[in-house]
């Protein structure tokens, strides 16, 4: 369903925002899907486009009254572009599992992206694993001790390729990694890879960085895919920061000779450039190209858009009305980056998805041509009061429903 211009208009006055008249692209948000049970609810939605057959969208549900609490990735399709979608399939690679120990584990963070060398849609993601009340992100399965004959060993890093024959995703595979390597524990969440035009992929994960406990340092891997199997070959210099909880959720893009990296912390937002996509320079807080400040993003996610000749960050960011939100993490808003200031520009920001008392933190963002991208979210139900009973309240009293949010960032006529 689409969302009519005049009440898009009234949300964002509502909010306090007053839209970019020049900015060169422009953002119509529609309803993929509403409805939930509230007691689960639709999360960490993200889609893939494969030529010539049509878009792969996937979400899982989580439990509203626990943190990070997954269940069985599911799949639906469109065929017209992102108007319609059929309804979500569960796939059966993906379920939810318990291992002879009696832990739980699912992957989670699935972020589907086409490889153009192989024609195969490639999604990735992260294993989280349970047992009890506990929720572990650390590889803590047998496999990790079972080396092949590289000396290599399975990581935290999941995924799967979708088959259009049978439409779903084949069985769930384990990047492997040098015993070594950091990369052991690492996990790609909702990350953005790079996909070179050699077929082989950058591939950006955090981990645990053993200098400055209890923080995660950046890793971005190189690595082949030849359809089926994704190859470890090497591995960059990482990027550390040592302040609470380091970097996480790393997104990755190339753009005009040089690669970006924007790094979650939980103090602020951070930006880091690449000659090679391998080795960074020292990260940068974002901010504004006109003023220097501080764009006010913190403790979530910042993705990447190309409309055309500019290259858009999706991000959140406090000062919107929105100190009702956890971790101020609605509305999204997008703006154009401009590399030679290393920031971004001010009077280019629009909001992509509007607030309705939801937070929008775990998104997506699928880059369908040249001239336009997708926003890719779903609302989740959880409120600062998290983890009371009935916090979901809080987000029905602004309009959210659990929505899933297919936003287009078209160049603009």
């Amino acid at each position: 369903m689409k969302l009519s211009s005049l009440l898009f208009a009234a949300l964002l006055a509502a909010a306090g925002i007053v839209q970019a008249q020049e900015q060169g692209f422009k953002v119509d948000p529609t309803e993929v899907k509403s409805g939930y049970d509230r007691i689960k609810c639709w999360t960490q939605a993200g889609a893939g486009i494969i030529p010539d057959y049509g878009a792969i969208l996937t979400a899982q549900k989580a439990l509203i009254a626990k943190s990070d609490d997954y269940f069985t990735i599911n799949r639906a399709v469109s065929r017209d572009n992102g108007v319609t979608w059929t309804e979500f399939v569960p796939q059966a690679s993906f379920e939810r599992q318990i291992d002879d120990r009696g832990w739980e584990y699912v992957p989670a963070d699935s972020a589907p992206k086409w490889h153009a060398a192989s024609k195969k849609l490639l999604t990735m993601g992260q294993r989280i694993w349970y047992k009890g009340e506990e929720i572990w992100r650390e590889k803590v399965d047998k496999e990790a001790t079972e080396q092949d004959p590289r000396g290599y060993v399975s990581s935290n890093s999941w995924y799967g390729v979708y088959d259009t024959e049978t439409e779903s995703f084949g069985t769930i595979k384990y990047l492997r990694v040098p015993k070594e390597s950091a990369a052991v524990t690492g996990r790609f969440g909702c990350a953005q890879r790079w996909d070179l035009p050699d077929g082989d992929i950058l591939i950006p994960v955090y981990a645990n960085d053993p200098e400055y406990k209890g923080c995660y340092q950046i890793i971005v891997m190189r690595c082949s895919f030849d359809g089926n199997e994704l190859v470890y070959k090497e591995e960059g210099t990482p990027v550390r920061l040592n302040i609470p909880r380091g970097f996480a959720e790393p997104q990755l893009v190339g753009y005009k000779g040089k690669f970006y990296l924007s790094l979650r912390n939980d103090i602020k937002a951070y930006l880091a450039v690449s000659d090679d996509g391998m080795t960074f320079s020292n990260p940068v807080p974002w901010t504004w190209k006109e003023t220097g400040e501080e764009i006010g993003s913190y403790n979530t996610q910042q993705h990447w858009a190309r409309v055309g000749d500019q290259l858009l960050l999706v991000y959140t960011r406090r000062g919107a009305n929105n100190d009702h939100i956890i971790r101020n993490r609605a509305p999204l808003f997008v703006a154009v980056f401009c590399p030679e200031s290393m920031a971004l520009v001010k009077a280019t920001e629009q909001i992509a998805v509007p607030e309705r008392g939801a937070p929008l933190g775990n998104f997506g963002v699928t880059q369908v041509s040249d001239k336009e991208a997708w926003v890719i979210v779903a609302e989740d139900m959880q409120s600062p009061r998290f983890p009371a009973p009935d916090q979901y309240l809080d987000c029905e009293k602004h309009g959210s429903n659990n929505t899933i949010w297919l936003s287009r960032l078209t160049v603009a006529e």
